[in-house]
């Protein structure tokens, strides 16, 4: 039963009974009538209903929500279910972020364009947000009624106020109220916030009546959470992508003889195309050592044998070359069963390098040796050389002796130049350079190396070919031994082929040379060609396949090449060929034309001093000048020569030229002593001597003060030649 109270507009509700009583029969009846106010019960009836409802609708439009893919369109949705399930016609929610204005708005509903436009440039923080929370009226467990009483609280810029004008009164909403229930991470802390507006029924929210948004806004955080780990999911799959498909190492998964994944590089490795590669087993890449390395590897570990992750083998490329590679391998589980997770790379360029410093080591120790006793074997070969050439001139060229001494001359001057092999080796030691035409270079020594012989040279050389800085006497060492090595492959006869051209380096060749300008030249004969197990230790020192070989040409080439700054390298196949691969820096130098030889003695006046230890030499040496016309002094240190020059410097006849020694043990050499005569006589005319002539003073003498050089053996018309062209 309702009353009406019109004065106070006030509904109440009643459960009405009503019994007739009468104490006798005859006795009137009465009616007793009870009343009770059921008006709270059945409000909260009705909001029982209603939060049914609503929960019903929210179940609903979630389900719906989570099948929604596109984010523009699933944010959309949810500021009309916001809408649907509330008691309010406008909504706008948004998460925050770090940068002005602080916060990204996802999605509205209700709002003009001209007010989002506002909003969106008005900076909200989550800090402010937090503040607004702690000074307006807390509901439920996450939304904050800010009534517009106390609208001062908030940045009205930062906010909209509703539209509708609501009739005045307590429990009323006004158009200046503002709602706003927060969307908050796992831990309690905010992300985002709902901010609703526009009430529908008038009346201001409640804590119960806030629930289906709170839930709602529960719904959306975690859908929120959801997306932003899905996002950091494939940001991550995407950058695993990227950095499994760009390492320069190949990444590689097989199982059961198959590749079940593997990255580009793998197959560029090898020479496939990506898809290619999918249709072969994996033991079409595999070598015989790899398989037995495989085996081998499996084997321990049936024995529950420690297997180490990493090894080194060699990988079959599409065109049937090979490359080496060190694989660290992983046995993981995949699919139910084991498989097996490999990083491969490439380290054929590594092992050459290595190859290149093993080489070289090898080098340096046969230097040490051939450092140490080359000066004291030219010094004997100089007594020797210096006493037959002037043999020589005393003796009458019909005479049989004559003939002797020109075999012995012979003699010494092939001891020369196997001591000069052995200093190509010489830790420290540097090619004594001078610009030249390498093309004409290399014609003569293959005319010379093939005089007589069933096999000829063509050559490509270009007429534009760059100039070179080289020892002639070494490189000439080189080209004399690639090409003995070419006319001994073929002796049936055939064509070796000498090539020329420019090239310039760059990052891209994998070559261990410095960037720049070359000269490339190629020896390339068809002859019987050097087997695969002989390759690598051809330019080893002491290796040889000849029965008569030193061992030492091709090593003297190798450590020539290097010392000038170049590479020599070489292919074969046996049947086939070989073919050696030189580079040598180019100069910017124009060549120096070559002047003829004529091979005479030339004669001269003055007086020379002699400084050498060695007593044999200082004999020899003198009695070379005197034959020349020359008068000698001599001197057994730089100490001794220094004094005796101060005395001729001041007599009536100075010395016209000094040779010295530049190594003396124990006392002064010409290094030191060079640096006190300059101080005395600035035009003093000093020649350097040594037996190591690999020496660096000896490369670069007028550096150091000297004007010339004289590498010891020398024979009586070198000598006779120097002093003519420096007096």
């Amino acid at each position: 039963m309702s009353l009406d109270d019109e004065k106070k507009e006030l509904i109440l509700e009643f459960d009405f009974a009503g019994k007739l009583l009468a104490e006798e029969e005859e006795e009137e009846e009465a009616l007793v009538i009870s009343l009770k106010d059921i008006t709270e019960r059945k409000r909260a009836e009705n909001q029982i209903r209603l939060l049914t409802a609503q929960i019903e609708q929210f179940s609903r439009i979630s389900a719906d929500i989570l099948t929604i893919a596109d984010d523009k369109k699933l944010f959309k949705t949810i500021s009309t279910a916001i809408v649907e399930i509330s008691d309010f016609s406008r909504v706008l929610f948004y998460t925050f972020k770090e940068e002005f204005p602080y916060r990204d708005i996802l999605g509205s509903h209700g709002i003009d364009k001209e007010t989002l436009e506002r909003l969106s440039k008005t900076g909200v923080s989550k800090e402010m947000l937090k503040d607004i929370f702690e000074k307006g009226l807390l509901l439920g467990n996450q939304s904050c009624y800010v009534p517009h009483t106390r609208k001062h609280i908030l940045d009205q810029k930062a906010v909209n106020n509703g539209k509708k004008e609501y009739a005045p009164g307590k429990g009323r909403w006004h158009r200046e109220d503002n709602l706003f229930i927060a969307l908050k991470d796992e831990s309690g802390d905010f992300i985002g916030m709902i901010s609703v507006d526009d009430s529908r029924s008038g009346l201001i929210p409640t804590d119960k009546t806030v629930k289906p948004l709170e839930l709602f806004a529960n719904h959306i955080s975690q859908i929120l959470r959801s997306r932003k780990l899905a996002k950091q999911i494939r940001d991550s799959e995407e950058q695993y992508r990227l950095l499994v498909e760009n390492v320069n190492d190949a990444i590689v998964i097989s199982q059961h003889d198959k590749f079940i994944f593997f990255n580009k590089q793998f197959a560029k490795m090898l020479g496939y195309a990506y898809d290619e590669l999918f249709m072969k087993d994996y033991t079409e890449v595999f070598t015989e050592k790899t398989v037995k390395i495989l085996m081998e590897r499996q084997r321990k570990r049936n024995l529950g044998e420690y297997v180490p992750s990493r090894y080194e083998t060699v990988f079959k490329k599409k065109d049937g070359t090979t490359i080496d590679v060190e694989a660290n391998v992983t046995i993981i589980d995949h699919r139910g069963g084991k498989a097996t997770f490999a990083v491969i790379r490439d380290i054929t360029e590594r092992k050459q390098i290595e190859k290149e410093v093993r080489r070289n080591q090898n080098l340096e120790s046969i230097g040490v040796l051939a450092g140490g006793i080359a000066h004291d074997f030219n010094n004997i070969l100089t007594i020797i050389l210096g006493n037959i050439t002037l043999s020589k001139m005393y003796a009458n060229p019909e005479d049989k002796v004559y003939q002797r001494l020109v075999e012995a001359e012979k003699g010494a001057m092939r001891a020369k130049d196997l001591t000069q092999q052995l200093l190509t080796f010489s830790k420290g030691g540097a090619p004594v350079k001078e610009t030249a035409s390498i093309a004409e270079f290399i014609q003569e020594s293959a005319a010379f190396v093939l005089s007589g012989s069933n096999v000829k040279c063509k050559f490509f050389i270009p007429d534009d070919l760059w100039a070179v800085e080289i020892d002639k006497g070494q490189m000439n060492q080189v080209f004399n031994n690639l090409v003995m090595n070419a006319d001994q492959a073929m002796p049936e006869g055939g064509i070796i082929e000498i090539k020329a051209e420019n090239i310039t380096i760059t990052s891209a060749d994998l070559l261990p040379l410095k960037k720049g300008k070359y000269i490339k030249i190629i020896f390339e004969d068809h002859g019987i060609g050097i087997s695969a197990h002989h390759l690598d230790k051809i330019f080893d020192p002491y290796f040889t396949t000849k029965a008569k070989g030193s061992g030492l040409g091709l090593t003297s080439a190798y450590s020539i090449i290097k010392n000038h700054g170049g590479l020599i390298t070489v292919e074969s196949e046996l049947g086939v060929g070989t073919t050696f691969y030189i580079y040598l820096p180019a100069s910017e130098k124009t060549a120096v034309k070559k002047e003829s030889e004529t091979g005479k003695t030339l004669f001269g006046k003055g007086k020379i001093l002699i400084m050498d230890d060695e007593e044999f030499i200082r004999k020899v040496a003198g009695e070379m000048l005197k034959s020349l016309g020359y008068s000698v002094e001599f001197a057994i240190d730089g100490s001794e020569a220094i004094e005796l020059y101060k005395k001729a410097l001041k007599s009536a006849e100075p010395f016209a030229a000094v040779i010295m020694d530049l190594t003396i043990p124990g006392g002064m050499g010409g290094k030191e002593a060079i640096r006190e005569l300059l101080k005395i006589d600035p035009e003093v005319k000093a020649i350097v001597s040594s037996g190591y002539s690999n020496d660096p003073i000896m490369s670069d003498c007028k550096k150091y003060g000297f004007v010339d050089f004289i590498a010891k053996p020398y024979k009586i018309s070198e000598l006779g030649k120097m002093l003519k062209e420096i007096i």
